[in-house]
Formats: structure tokens, sequence, C-alpha cells
């Protein structure tokens, strides 16, 4: 049957072409604007009309229009038409504007082979395992349009039946080259922002920022311990050290403030800084006598240059650098899952200052307070150090004082004013980890101990699968730590005074009572965690992409180079080449003979050998069976010319007939039987 012509394309070729655009397309629709996808959308729908509704394809003219209108949206969009989010939408745009123009069969490849390149630019901007499992059922759609350009004749189905073959044919040579063409850093460096706002840590606080994080449920990182790792009361995750405070809001101090490889105005004294503390860490690591952590960090992307580990960190990648407060800090911004490995050393109760530590520490930083406001707890914190006699007696009096007094962990404290110290402290008494931190802070400094805030993380759900932690969102916390010079910076953390149940069993336990607990997602699986049947099923999920993370989108010349030398003792660029080809050559041959085994004939049946035997007796009596010669045929000529054979051929092709031909619902003995017979027949049959 002939299939509909549409300008020059079979209607069939054009829903196949839709099809595959709506499947490669639809992962974009996330990441770009609505003005790229609205002109996408008018476009598709007129190709639809035009297969369907007869509508005339756009003339020269009106195609010009579409192109400008395209750059116009993509500059409205990204304020640029260069760069790779402006580019990737001019890449669509193009791919759309191809596909309504289309006439011919050469118009048809060419919008299948912009397929293959749409779809490879979605993994620019999300790299996660089900976006893999997607584009590769996109290459699938693709690739069965690309056959029924080829073979219009065929049904749907076997298109998408030769193309799920082609791709899993093609999955072998795909691993291969994956995992052992050499990696190489590349000569340019691409930061690709998708404009989508990332939930995480800011560099800065004000009371009520913090809380806003406890109602989100998503990953900010994972961290795989070599050991076991440290109980739930130190999981305390590092992440920035914020200094600065105006009265309403914490800041991080500008960069050139900061040490380490990052100072610009002091190279030799960040250098002999970084030595002194590196060697300090190896000593005190040998001295406690392997008490100490080394872990890996999946992290999650952030949008944010900072990284997160336990106190005392030494990172063991390359391209972290490490701020003022200890704080570890990348190169860029975390756009991707970034792995990196990190150590920690674990001097609870025996932290003592070293001498390097007081060139981190700048006392008129850490005692610096805003000229005015907050009155009553100015007072009362210099009336508490004055009666307490020294800076410890004075901590712990006023964690004792939030301890014993009416003050409450809830997600949702009341507003504060101007004075938000005085308010808090002595009349609302509602807060989360943030008014807690910022409180205590503002008070050690007021009564002339140096102290600071630090932002990061508190806490992790252990895995069920593996040694790791998952650490979420809602476990986002704030502490302080106070300067003692015999101890250096002391961690000091107040919510931990007013809820203990937060730092030993988490958010979930300290607000269960309150029923707050991600209580805008209802939905969440970790609000079931005690069903031990969804809890494994979230386990399992996450465990796969960290999996994923660490093994594919982590993969890099490091992994492979241990990949090597694991399997074959040596990563050389000889062994490399080595691997590479013979490996290649074997995935082609392994194809090349599944497929030989997959078209081989199809084996003969019992009856078909004892017919085919039949025929090669007869054929000793000079008669040949024809090709195109039927059975009946074939014996009816033979017992005309050799009537004495005659009643044995008769015979022998009536029962063989009746075997080939008998109805499906046969049983199975009777047919047995029927074949014993035939083949005592062509034993008995003399030529």
């Amino acid at each position: 049957m002939n299939k509909p012509v549409i300008d020059g394309l079979p209607r069939n070729i054009i829903v196949f072409l839709v099809i595959s655009h709506l499947v490669v397309v639809f992962p974009h629709f996330s990441t770009h604007s609505f003005w790229v996808l609205s002109l996408v959308s008018l476009c598709l729908v007129w190709r639809i009309g035009s297969s369907r509704r007869n509508w005339p394809l756009p003339t020269k003219g009106v195609r010009f229009v579409l192109v400008v209108l395209g750059f116009a949206a993509v500059y409205r969009a990204y304020g640029t038409v260069i760069g790779p989010l402006a580019g990737v939408a001019l890449l669509i745009l193009a791919y759309t504007f191809k596909l309504l123009e289309a006439k011919s069969k050469r118009d048809a490849y060419t919008v299948v082979t912009l397929s293959y390149f749409v779809v490879a630019t979605a993994f620019l901007f999300d790299q996660a395992f089900s976006k893999a499992l997607y584009l590769l059922f996109s290459c699938v759609v693709i690739s069965a349009a690309l056959i029924s350009i080829n073979q219009p004749s065929l049904q749907w189905k076997h298109h998408y039946k030769n193309a799920v073959l082609l791709v899993l044919k093609s999955l072998p040579i795909m691993v291969i080259l994956f995992l052992f063409v050499p990696r190489v850093e590349s000569f340019w460096s691409i930061q690709f922002d998708n404009h989508q706002a990332k939930v995480g840590l800011s560099d800065e606080m004000s009371p009520g920022d913090i809380a806003r994080l406890g109602e989100n449920d998503s990953v900010a990182f994972r961290a795989k311990f070599e050991k076991e790792p440290p109980p739930p009361a130190d999981r305390y995750w590092r992440a920035m050290v914020l200094e600065d405070f105006d009265g309403k809001r914490w800041r991080r101090r500008d960069g050139r403030q900061s040490w380490g490889p990052l100072l610009q105005s002091d190279q030799d004294a960040a250098k002999e800084f970084w030595t002194a503390y590196k060697t300090w860490f190896s000593l005190n690591k040998t001295r406690q006598q392997g008490n100490y952590y080394r872990y890996d960090v999946v992290m999650e992307p952030s949008d944010k240059p900072w990284l997160f580990a336990l106190d005392w960190a030494k990172p063991l990648t390359g391209g972290i650098d490490m701020k003022n407060g200890f704080a570890l800090n990348a190169e860029k911004p975390i756009r991707e899952p970034f792995v990196y490995k990190v150590e920690s050393l674990d001097l609870t109760g025996v932290r003592q200052a070293p001498n390097w530590m007081s060139r981190e520490f700048r006392r008129d930083i850490n005692l610096q307070l805003p000229t005015s406001g907050n009155k009553r707890a100015r007072q009362w914190a210099l009336e508490l150090r004055e009666k307490a006699g020294s800076d410890k007696a004075f901590i712990a009096q006023v964690l004792s004082h939030f301890r014993e007094k009416p003050f409450y962990y809830t997600l949702k404290p009341p507003l504060l004013g101007k004075d938000s110290v005085d308010q808090f402290l002595f009349s609302t008494r509602r807060g989360f980890c943030a008014h807690y931190a910022s409180t205590f802070t503002f008070l050690a400094r007021s009564a002339g101990i140096p102290a600071r805030v630090v932002t990061g993380y508190q806490g992790g759900e252990q895995s069920s699968l593996d040694n790791y932690l998952l650490v979420y969102q809602f476990d986002a916390h704030a502490w302080s730590e106070v300067w003692l010079p015999e101890q250096g910076w002391v961690r000091v953390d107040p919510t931990a005074a007013v809820s203990p149940t937060r730092i030993e069993k988490g958010i979930e336990n300290a607000l269960g009572s309150s029923s707050s607990f991600l209580a805008q997602r209802p939905l969440s699986l970790l609000r079931y965690r005690d069903v031990p049947a969804l809890s494994r099923l979230r386990h399992s999920m996450d465990y796969l992409r960290m999996l994923w993370i660490q093994k594919v989108v982590g993969y890099d010349g490091d992994l492979q180079t241990d990949l090597f030398r694991k399997l074959f003792g040596s990563s050389d660029l000889k062994t490399v080449v080595f691997v590479l080809v013979g490996s290649l050559i074997g995935a082609i041959l392994l194809i090349f003979l599944v497929e030989l085994y997959a078209n081989r004939p199809p084996r003969a049946s019992p009856e078909q050998r004892i017919y085919l035997r039949f025929c090669r007796k007869l054929s000793k009596r000079g008669y040949e069976k024809g090709f195109c010669e039927g059975e009946t045929a074939f014996a009816q000529r033979v017992s005309s010319s050799s009537p004495e054979l005659a009643e044995h051929v008769l015979r022998i092709t009536a029962l063989y007939i009746q075997i080939k031909y008998r109805p499906a619902g046969l049983v199975k003995n009777g047919n047995n039987l029927l074949v014993r017979d035939l083949r005592k027949q062509v034993r008995r049959l003399s030529v």
C-alpha cells in the first residue's frame, strides 16, 4: 500500500520525525526559556498541520522571519547569542526550522543528524543516571526515524524493533571507547549555567535563612568513609566562616582577607602557612595513631565554590584551596556533581593551639560588632562575664541559660525586628540553629571573647547499602567558634544545649513532636523512614546515583590510570593503544558472530530431515526435486516415470504432507507416531 506523500516525503516518515523531535527536545524544557520553547512549539504545530491538514509549508520569506525571531528569542532570554546555553538554544531552533521545511529524503537525513547532536547537548546541563537512560531511549527513537527513511514500507513496530537491536549492538563499542580512550585535560574551560536556582547555603546568614533549608529534602552531599564514620554528635560538616556582622546579617569577609593559596598579597606567607598546616596535620595524625578519617565526598551541584568537610581537614584532591576558618573552596562554582577526597583529624579533647594558628586569628575582626543596637544583650553579657571570672565559665553559663530557660527549637520562629538579639534572647525565645549561633556569637563578642559563626551541615543518615552518609539540605546547621588562647578555636554549639536530640538524632526527631518535619512535602520518602520497604527503595536509588557519579560522571584520567594498572599492570601509551584496538576488534568480531548466529537458517524439523533423505535416495535414480517444485508435483513426476516406485513415493509424500501441514492443535504423541511411520516408509524404499 502506497503511503501519502506530503511535499515529497511520505507521511509516515514525517510522523517518525515529529515523534523523535518531541522526545529529543523534551529534556530541554526545564533548561531553556519560555520564548525559545514557544517558538519551537509553534513550528512543531505548523509541521503537524501541514502533514494532517495540508497547511502550506513556510515560504522563503516566512523562513527568514522565523530565523530572525529565533535570534531575538535567544537574545531576550539570555542577553547574548554566544555561549553554551544560547548556543544550544540556537541549535534546537535550527533543528526545529529544518524539520518544518523538510521536503525530501535529503532534508530528512539532515533532521535525523541534528537529532543526535541535540541529544548530546542534554548532557551539558545534567548527567543524572535517569537522564542517561532517557537519552538512550531517545537514540532508539531517532534510529527508528532513520530506518523509516530507508525502509518506509515496513510496519512501525519493525522500525522500533530494528532500532533497539541497532542501539544494543553499539553498546559494547560505546563502553570500550568510554573506558579506554585516553582522557586528557582540555585546553579550555567552559562553565555551564542553566539559570536554574540551586538550593544550598549562602555566604551570608540572617537568623531565619537556614530554617528555609530545613524544609528541603534534596541531598546536599554524600561522604563515603574508608573506616567507620564519626558518631552522630561529631558530624559537623564545615562550609564557611562568617565574621562580619551588621546587626542583622553575618557575612564572610572579603576574599582579600583569606589565607592559603588564594592569598594574592603575600603568596610566600600563604605557602609557608599551608606547609606548616600540612606538617602539623601529619604529626598529629601520627600521634593519634590513626585516629583520623579519610573519606570521599560526592557533592551535588550547588552553583557555589565552597566544599564540605569535617574539622581539621586536608584535601587530597587537586584544585581545592583553603580559605580563612579552615574552610575548603573549589577553584570554580560546583555546577555538576563533584567528587573529592579529604582527610580530617579527630582531636576532640586534646586540641592545642599551634603557634602558627595565631596567624589565622585576628582579634579585631573576631570582636567586631555594630556601634549600636541590642543594648540589653550587650549589658547582660558584660555582667555575666564579670561574674563568671573566665571565658570558659562565661561560655558554660550562657549554655546553661539556653538549657534552663524556656527556649524552643522550631522551623517557624517569629519574625524579629531591629534589635534581633534582644528580642530573641529576652522575648520570643523560639528559633532555629541560626538564631542560637548568632545570639551566642554576639554575646561572646560583647563579653570580649573573640568568636565567629560557622555554617555547614550537621548529621548524616547512614546508608543501608554501603559505608557512606547521606547529608540532606535539611541537615543545614550553624554553630559558633570561640578563641581560647590555650586551645585555639573551640566549637560551641548552643543548639545542642536547647535541643540535644537535634545533634544526636537529627532534625526529624527534634521536630517530631510538632509534626513540622517536611510538612510542605507530604510525598517525600524521607517522611516514611520507619517503613522498611520504602527506606530500602530510597537507599537503593541513592546508591545507584552515587555509583553513577563516582564511576561514570567522575571517571577521569586518574581513575582510568588506576583501572589500567589493576587490569593490565601498566598505563603507558603502548598498553593503552593495544588494549583499545584489541577491545574494539574483539567487540566487532563478537557483534559479527552474534549477527551471524541470529540470521542462520532455521534448523530442519524431524520430518523435513526424513524427507530430504527420501529425496537423496531418489536422486540416485536421477530424480532431482526442482527448487520451486512442490512435493505432490515431484511425486507424480517420479511415479509416471517409474511405476514400480509409485506406491511408495505417493505414500511417503502423502504422509509428509499430512505431518507438515497438520493443524497447530495436533497432539504431540500423535505427531510423533506419524513421524515414526514416515521414517519407516523411507527406510523400506529401495532404489
